[in-house]
């Protein structure tokens, strides 16, 4: 479903695969500046089944809680269905190297990760969770690398790259602390609607972190994504709000 619906808003999709495991499957949209937005859902499977009613019941509560910095707590926030913008990666190309750099201590260790292409091949990679959801995971690089088609990177609506990620919190100076730390990086100070906010640059897009009074708007608000059209539009799909800004 949710890939017609991006299909229909001029997106070129391109299959993923099952990761491991079994429980998830994905598709990804790729954009000529090498970012990606990732379409993933579970698998109506059985084993999902049981996972759900496992949560439902409680069962699952001491996991989550013993892998507070593994993938547990993002993996489960989409696990009931709930749909929308869930969670941003940043790839960098040694997890342990960058782990080591910024001197963060509440990050997870790099767990690898994999997925059978639709094509019987399997890619690995490997993903470091920090405890602080708003912040983003890491990253490394697709083993082996993924050389991806110039037709795949091509889209109806012009879009060739993610511009800018919104994200809402309400406690900022714990969570202005945790991002300066975190992205290592120095932002642009700015308000708005007499609010802190902060503009970090990452190679070639911006986190805009925004303050809130809202607890229950915490979260990633909207992506910004740049493109060949001369005016901006916005799409909305599923709780995801897209803006297509002219590149």
């Amino acid at each position: 479903m949710a890939i017609k619906e991006f299909e229909s808003q001029g997106f070129t999709i391109s299959p993923g695969g099952k990761h491991q495991g079994g429980f998830s499957h994905n598709a990804l949209i790729h954009f000529e500046d090498g970012s990606f937005l990732e379409l993933f859902a579970f698998r109506k499977t059985f084993k999902v089944f049981l996972l759900r009613l496992a949560d439902r019941l409680g069962f699952l509560t001491k996991m989550k809680a013993r892998e507070k910095m593994g993938h547990m707590p993002r993996f489960m926030k989409c696990l009931h269905g709930k749909e929308g913008i869930m969670d941003f990666a940043m790839l960098v190309e040694d997890i342990d190297a960058y782990k080591e750099k910024i001197s963060f201590e509440e990050i997870g260790p790099a767990l690898p990760f994999s997925r059978i292409r639709p094509d019987g091949s399997e890619i690995s990679w490997k993903l470091a969770f920090p405890v602080e959801l708003n912040l983003p995971f890491l990253m490394s690089p697709y083993q082996p690398s993924q050389e991806v088609p110039k037709e795949k990177r091509k889209h109806k609506n012009g879009v060739q790259g993610i511009h800018q990620l919104d994200i809402v919190v309400q406690n900022w100076d714990k969570h202005f602390q945790s991002f300066l730390r975190f992205l290592d990086t120095t932002p642009q100070i700015g308000r708005e609607a007499k609010e802190p906010k902060a503009s970090f640059f990452l190679n070639n897009q911006y986190i805009l972190l925004k303050s809130t009074s809202d607890a229950a708007a915490c979260c990633i608000q909207k992506i910004h994504l740049r493109g060949t059209n001369t005016e901006k539009q916005e799409i909305h799909l599923r709780n995801i709000q897209l803006e297509i800004h002219q590149n």
